[in-house]
């Protein structure tokens, strides 16, 4: 659970302090790393194998992205072309590489029972 604080006005002349909870994040993961691999390893084979190595590459540069931001401007310790280029990266990472992986592993997935069949002009 990630929490930060915010103000609110209780009355008048009176604020109040208030925790609020971000919860969005670790579920996300949680989804990813346990519900989801449980539904690929019980399609078995080379599903759960492709769903590992997917999932941990999302799971990996989804966590990168806060830490850039967070030495990027939270510490000041980046600059800005360096923090253009290491999220040009990531994103390079976490969708086109991961798009590639997902097409690479078509037919090992069950979808490519027709394909010999298929003609690709």
């Amino acid at each position: 659970m990630l929490s930060s604080w915010r103000i609110e006005r209780t009355g008048e002349d009176e604020l109040k302090r208030v925790e609020t909870e971000h919860r969005a994040g670790p579920q996300v993961i949680y989804s990813i790393a346990v519900s989801f691999r449980e539904a690929a390893v019980a399609k078995g084979g080379d599903a759960a194998d492709v769903y590992g190595r997917v999932a941990w590459l999302i799971i990996i540069t989804w966590i990168c992205y806060p830490l850039v931001w967070l030495f990027s401007e939270g510490f000041a310790s980046f600059s800005v072309s360096f923090e253009v280029c290491a999220y040009a990266i990531l994103d390079i990472i976490s969708k086109a590489v991961f798009c590639f992986m997902v097409m690479g592993a078509h037919d090992s997935l069950g979808a490519g029972e027709a394909a010999g069949s298929r003609e690709y002009v």
